[in-house]
């Protein structure tokens, strides 16, 4: 790590997922479950928060699953339904998503709060379902929302202020700043454009359910293809590569203007990322949300999910209802 990365990096450790089916019903009651009895919770769940919650019917509580791409995911698309629906959003206290971010959220101290709650959930992981905007929860119940809800199309209409909410606070991005300016002045380096390179391979490709569920990652020519996109579009450009394989990065992707990001953790990595003009994701959450938050061009690789897989019947045919239209798409 660079001597100056280390405040940024010790700070945050402080802080530290259309009706045309003949399946389903069109009636959102259809997939809303049955739960334990009130009396039941009363007598195990001690968060001070819970005789609230049981006496006003108006709560969606969000299951933000995995990692912090995922959380963000989650807590963004539960955000913009729970508006939708009037509804007042709850979520856990203790996800790192909450002590990282200031959350328009109602945060508990124990998820069992919601353990009287009537689950929902999407028909896909990556795709919009429209149910969540076209029907009304039922009535006189708070529900809980259950899977990954990875699709822009829930929060569109709240952008901006998902966006607010996901800011880090001035010292932190103060500090990632300098960072970046240091590191990519260093050596009298000349650099008028930063940008951020995320490579994902890991446990998609290591892990085998992981890699039996669809997970397809973009070798080294999607990368240089990326690099030789910005070099000619912009001037004096400088890749930042952060990476959970630096074995593999260091291997493949070389040359003058790229630097390597090396050990940070989750955190430390959006925030650097999100203060860089430009991004080249690879896939995963993680970089979805850097970019998204980041602004500028983006570059997205096109083939996230092997055709005929699981994970391929999460997305929409041309997957967009997960990648941001404006976004560029490249193999």
């Amino acid at each position: 790590m660079y001597p100056h990365r280390a405040s940024l990096h010790n700070s945050m450790q402080t802080i530290a997922a259309e009706w045309r089916s003949p399946n389903v019903s069109r009636n959102i009651h259809s997939i809303v479950t049955t739960t334990p009895s009130q009396s039941r919770i009363v007598s195990t769940c001690k968060d001070q928060f819970l005789s609230k919650f049981t006496k006003h019917h108006t709560y969606l509580c969000s299951i933000a699953p995995g990692r912090l791409g995922n959380q963000m995911f989650a807590y963004a698309s539960a955000y913009g339904i729970a508006k939708r629906q009037n509804r007042t959003i709850v979520i856990e206290k203790s996800l790192s998503l909450s002590r990282i971010f200031s959350l328009k959220a109602q945060l508990i101290d124990d998820i069992c709060v919601c353990d009287d709650a009537r689950n929902v959930q999407p028909r896909w992981s990556c795709r919009f379902d429209r149910r969540f905007f076209k029907t009304s929860f039922p009535q006189g119940v708070n529900v809980r929302l259950h899977g990954y809800l990875q699709s822009w199309m829930y929060f569109r209409h709240v952008e901006d202020d998902i966006r607010r909410q996901f800011t880090f606070t001035d010292s932190y991005r103060k500090v990632a700043k300098e960072i970046i300016e240091k590191t990519v002045t260093a050596g009298g380096r000349k650099a008028k454009t930063v940008i951020a390179v995320h490579i994902r391979r890991g446990d998609i490709v290591t892990v085998p359910k992981f890699v039996s569920h669809g997970y397809r990652v973009p070798n080294d020519k999607f990368f240089f293809k990326a690099f030789a996109f910005y070099r000619e579009k912009v001037s004096d450009p400088v890749f930042l590569l952060f990476s959970d394989n630096f074995e593999w990065t260091k291997r493949h992707l070389t040359g003058n203007d790229i630097i390597y990001m090396e050990g940070h953790n989750a955190t430390t990595d959006m925030a650097l990322m999100i203060e860089c003009n430009h991004t080249i994701m690879s896939v995963g959450t993680f970089s979805w949300w850097a970019a998204y938050l980041a602004g500028g061009t983006t570059i997205y690789y096109r083939h996230p999910a092997w055709n005929g897989t699981e994970l391929r019947k999460q997305y929409s045919k041309d997957y967009s209802d997960y990648f941001m239209p404006e976004w560029i798409g490249m193999e």
